[in-house]
């Protein structure tokens, strides 16, 4: 159950100080037809390809939905489609992959009373999600590259 793989991998391949300058281009667009509809397009073009899926400065394009028909129910869905050099295979072999990766995710929320909810989560979501969506219980959730197939209920209280 344990195997020897370094968080940084092996360190030639980043750069080293000084650093290179490098720009990085985002672009957001959100779209709000109704009051209880939101569409928000956004992606960033970043030529340090290495950049990982810490924040949203890494290659990729992203479509988030959310709908909450009335004050009780809500739902979001955000899909991220981005591109990133395969870590693990650069380690390896030296050979770097500049791959596609898709990410699922999607939530709904049932409002008991303003102080109680139950939550149905698919998925892993974004670092900064939309205003009606996520309240992760578990302390935030890094982005991920590839959709997690993790199902998770709960029921949220304030006190």
């Amino acid at each position: 159950y344990r195997e020897s793989i370094p968080f940084l991998y092996s360190q030639q391949y980043f750069d080293l100080p000084p650093y290179e300058y490098f720009d990085i281009y985002k672009f957001g667009l959100s779209l709000v037809p109704v009051q209880e509809l939101e569409f928000y397009f956004d992606m960033a073009y970043n030529h340090n390809k290495k950049a990982g899926q810490i924040d949203d400065n890494m290659n990729h394009y992203g479509l988030e939905i959310a709908y909450a028909p009335t004050d009780k129910v809500s739902f979001l869905f955000k899909y991220t489609l981005s591109r990133w050099l395969d870590m693990v295979e650069l380690n390896a072999s030296g050979s770097e992959i500049y791959s596609w990766h898709h990410n699922f995710f999607f939530e709904s929320r049932y409002r008991l009373d303003p102080a109680s909810e139950f939550i149905f989560d698919y998925g892993v979501g974004h670092v900064v999600p939309l205003g009606v969506s996520t309240n992760d219980p578990f302390g935030g959730a890094l982005a991920v590259l590839d959709t997690q197939h993790i199902l998770r209920l709960y029921y949220r209280k304030k006190f």
